[in-house]
């Protein structure tokens, strides 16, 4: 294991390609392109909805509601408009940054829900359960890329670095929980690599939960 770790970190931090391209995001920035404190919202919702006692089932309803509330403020009401954006928003339809909290919250969503059934697992061992755990954390891998896609397209320079982070550790996170250990590190140092160029340009308190992140990446990394 150890020698996969060092091989990993070798190959995905070497010509410094991740760092280069996260300075070229955050200085060059785009035009008519949307802000949103991703991770900042992220780390907000998971330390005032359950997450700071471990209440997934708490926190996976929060999402539903908080995705409820930004899709009546955004007027996606209609039932087909709706299913149609839950699927894949297009980035011409972006007309106001909370259309990013859509794949962020789906995504925060599933993967609160994965890790409720996670617990269950644990004491049912039942292989029901983990099959469905395992179909939510797909479903957070899915929507974090989506979020990943979106910010590419509208997202400003930070914005669109941050959801590569956030895909990386929801990906290198599900990676894990599947033993598929070179995939977990690779996705793991790819995010602790932007988390840190994040931290570097970041304001005190983003430099502190940017840090925050960067220790829980490296518990799993060490």
């Amino acid at each position: 294991m150890e020698g996969v770790v060092e091989g990993v970190v070798e190959g995905a931090v070497s010509g410094d390609e991740v760092v280069s391209v996260a300075v070229a995001h955050v200085e060059s920035g785009k035009k008519s392109s949307f802000s949103l404190d991703i991770m900042g919202t992220m780390k907000e919702a998971q330390r005032q909805h359950g997450l700071q006692n471990s209440n997934f089932n708490r926190y996976r309803k929060y999402c539903a509601r908080r995705l409820k509330r930004v899709r009546k403020a955004l007027k996606i009401t209609h039932l087909r408009t709706r299913v149609a954006l839950r699927k894949h928003i297009p980035p011409e339809a972006v007309t106001d940054e909370r259309f990013l909290l859509l794949p962020l919250f789906q995504a925060e969503r599933a993967w609160g829900h994965a890790m409720e059934l996670k617990g269950e697992f644990a004491e049912e061992q039942s292989d029901r359960v983990r099959h469905h755990f395992l179909r939510k954390l797909s479903k957070a891998v899915r929507h974090a890329g989506e979020l990943k896609a979106l910010c590419a397209g509208v997202g400003d320079g930070r914005t669109s670095l941050e959801a590569e982070a956030y895909f990386f550790l929801i990906a290198g996170l599900s990676h894990l929980e599947r033993a598929q250990w070179r995939d977990a590190l690779e996705r793991l140092v790819e995010g602790r690599t932007v988390f840190s160029e994040l931290a570097s340009l970041a304001d005190d308190y983003h430099t502190t939960m940017l840090n925050e992140l960067i220790e829980e990446l490296d518990v799993h990394l060490l």
